[in-house]
């Protein structure tokens, strides 16, 4: 086995148990106890946890030492403002782009999001939610916008979402908002696409900024 492919597989594990909480957010790393877990040297680990801290899903503090992301107010609300302009700017491409196809795809994931409404299943809710965003960034096409946003959706959603109680009112308005973005990608509206998609992150970071979930640790 490579030495590339054994960081890759460090990398992948790795971001499997932070991304289901086995490795719960806040939590100090100990290299040698990742080592003996995941049965890799030191070597591989320390460039898999490198490659982690670069994609955001770790931090290096000097008191510290690694440890991964802490939930805190001002970390969901700095990946917010990046999803925000991310999220905007892949459904202004995704306008341009969409099939007939693409729009079925989504009327069927928003289908699944409103079947989980009642009875209320926050974990359903959650996964179909993330489905439908990283569909729209399929359908953008763009490869670099396309990893960079999955990077964010992916520790924004199964990072942040998973100890932040996901209210049902807000779900159910989050829903209405999905279906508003799929008329306008439908129309190829890609102005129209692009506001709505922005307004519904910003929509959430602000609900989040007044609820000040008592599950987020201050960081100031």
């Amino acid at each position: 086995m490579t030495k590339n492919h054994l960081v890759d597989t460090a990398v992948r594990n790795l971001r499997e148990v932070i991304l289901s909480g086995e490795l719960p957010p806040g939590m100090h790393l100990i290299q040698e106890e990742l080592a003996e877990r995941f049965g890799i040297s030191r070597t591989p680990l320390r460039e898999a946890l490198r490659i982690l801290e670069k994609e955001g899903f770790l931090v290096v503090s000097p008191t510290q030492g690694m440890t991964v992301l802490p939930i805190t107010y001002e970390n969901v609300r700095d990946y917010y403002v990046v999803r925000e302009v991310l999220d905007g700017a892949a459904a202004r491409l995704a306008a341009q782009k969409c099939t007939a196809s693409h729009i079925a795809e989504l009327h069927e994931i928003l289908n699944h999001m409103e079947n989980t409404i009642e009875p209320w299943s926050p974990s359903e809710w959650l996964n179909h939610n993330l489905a439908f965003h990283q569909l729209i960034t399929v359908i953008a096409d763009n490869m670099p916008l396309r990893h960079h946003l999955e990077e964010v959706i992916n520790i924004s959603a199964r990072l942040f979402f998973p100890t932040i109680q996901i209210q049902l009112q807000r779900a159910q308005h989050a829903l209405q908002e999905h279906r508003l973005i799929v008329n306008a990608l439908a129309e190829h509206d890609a102005i129209r696409a692009e506001s709505l998609a922005r307004h519904h992150i910003a929509t959430a970071l602000e609900l989040l900024s007044i609820s000040r979930s008592p599950l987020l640790v201050a960081g100031d």
